[in-house]
């Protein structure tokens, strides 16, 4: 049975992303040269220092109108705490203006918010409405 997940992503700066990621409460578990793993709650995030100059981002289906293909990841998130993880992002600095202005309810039962993270990366966090 499956229970986790530790996506990877490329970066083009690694000491800026850890200290990116660490604005979002991630703390670092490893590192390696070129190489770490970030941890909050129950979720792990591997970064890369990325070695070839490619764009690595779900841009060729984010540049189409296509609903639900316009972010990179989803971080499942307990009832109720939206609100409060857009507030602690927002007093770190780490919302940029350009996306949401502020979470949103949605048809399908979740409350949720996007950031962009330094590469571009568009991070969505989201939790169910009803608990």
């Amino acid at each position: 049975m499956l229970q986790r997940i530790s996506p990877l992503l490329q970066v083009a700066d690694l000491a800026a992303s850890i200290d990116y990621y660490a604005r979002l409460g991630f703390a670092k578990r490893w590192e390696s040269e070129g190489f770490c793993i970030l941890a909050r709650d129950e979720c792990d995030l591997f970064l890369a220092q990325k070695e070839v100059p490619v764009d690595l981002r779900n841009a060729t289906a984010k540049s189409q109108a296509g609903g639900y293909a316009d972010y990179d990841l989803h971080f499942h998130c307990s009832h109720g705490s939206i609100d409060s993880l857009w507030a602690e992002f927002t007093a770190a600095g780490a919302v940029p203006d350009d996306l949401c202005p502020s979470p949103e309810d949605r048809v399908y039962g979740i409350r949720d918010f996007s950031i962009k993270d330094l590469d571009g990366y568009r991070l969505v966090f989201g939790a169910p409405i009803e608990g």
